[in-house]
């Protein structure tokens, strides 16, 4: 078996075979995103305010000011969720939780949609409060009511992450992602693709989880350009194409994805869906091994021992395999052990 259709069969496992474990994964890595991209910030006329469900887009920034403090002290709604996002996020103030929460909690009971759905959040996550899963229900529910997409999707993962005990009707969970991604939230769309990939609170579909996913990705969505690459190249719901999936592994790689940039070095390295290109390999490989890929590090490090493509150079391949066995990639230990103990460290 080829190394890719060692990764195509891996991938069509944990797409079809291991459900749980990878939605577990899957929520995680969808916190770790939520985490990393910045909370946006309100800023618009005191009228959509008024309105109390504030829409935003993620190019307005605010900085902590006495003047914030001041307007949100008189109860200002826009300043009230800004104030709380600064102390969220550290902007111009020392990063606190605690404070974050108790500006929160007012917008909250302002009514204001966003305040709410952030303030779910922090229940749900442990941040400035303990966790109560049940607590991030009712905040994220009455956002959701209102309108607002984020706290739509917020509710229907949480649910379905089976840890509010008082709300784990699983249907509930599908219908508030179906209504965000019916708006077009890619988040949601990516969510209910998955939903249908492993019957999750619905029949099993992949044709119905591509449609989904190809949504979500057309809008520009990371993780939904990666999985339809990996659809493409396994034929999930759809027809196998190494050519499109290689189109959608490098929209995500693009943008950071160490296992699409992985993927992408792969294809060109067996030469699927195109001529076998070592070099454009080589090149993906190293982005995917700086981002801390383990199997990318691994292939560089088979690169460099068996001189494919390059020059043999054991001290080169040494460090690769180093690094991807610092992270427990068991070949990659194996051929640390056999090199030269002067290679082997690096000398």
């Amino acid at each position: 078996m080829t190394y890719n259709e060692n990764i195509k069969a891996f991938l069509k496992y944990y797409l079809k075979e291991n459900s749980a474990w990878f939605y577990s994964l899957l929520t995680a890595f969808m916190f770790a995103c939520r985490c990393y991209s910045q909370t946006p910030v309100v800023d618009f006329p005191k009228a959509e305010a008024e309105k109390l469900k504030i829409q935003w887009s993620n190019d307005h920034s605010v900085q902590y000011s006495e003047q914030l403090v001041e307007r949100a002290k008189n109860g200002d709604p826009i300043s009230i969720h800004n104030l709380a996002i600064c102390h969220m996020r550290g902007l111009g103030v020392k990063q606190d939780y605690v404070a974050a929460v108790k500006w929160l909690k007012k917008g909250a009971e302002l009514g204001i949609a966003n305040t709410q759905e952030e303030l779910g959040r922090c229940y749900e996550e442990g941040f400035g409060v303990s966790k109560d899963a049940n607590t991030a229900y009712e905040w994220y529910l009455k956002a959701a009511e209102a309108g607002y997409v984020d706290a739509q999707n917020s509710i229907g993962t949480l649910i379905l992450k089976g840890e509010c005990e008082e709300h784990g009707d699983i249907n509930e969970g599908i219908k508030w992602i179906n209504k965000a991604a019916e708006a077009g939230h890619p988040p949601a769309q990516f969510n209910l693709a998955n939903s249908y990939q492993m019957g999750k609170g619905v029949a099993q579909n992949s044709d119905t989880a591509f449609k989904w996913m190809k949504k979500a990705a057309e809008q520009g969505d990371m993780r939904s350009e990666y999985n339809l690459g990996v659809y493409y190249l396994t034929g999930t719901g759809t027809t196998e194409n190494p050519h499109e999936a290689l189109t959608w592994f490098v929209k995500a790689a693009n943008k950071g994805s160490a296992s699409a940039q992985n993927n992408v070095a792969s294809l060109y390295y067996n030469g699927t869906g195109m001529s076998r290109d070592i070099k454009e390999a080589t090149k993906w490989f190293k982005q995917a091994a700086a981002n801390n890929n383990a199997e990318a590090q691994y292939m560089l490090g088979s690169i460099y021992y068996n001189g494919v493509g390059v020059d043999k150079d054991e001290k080169e391949a040494a460090k690769y395999f180093k690094l991807a066995a610092d992270q427990g990639h068991q070949k990659a230990k194996m051929y640390l052990m056999s090199l030269r103990p002067d290679k082997a460290n690096g000398h």
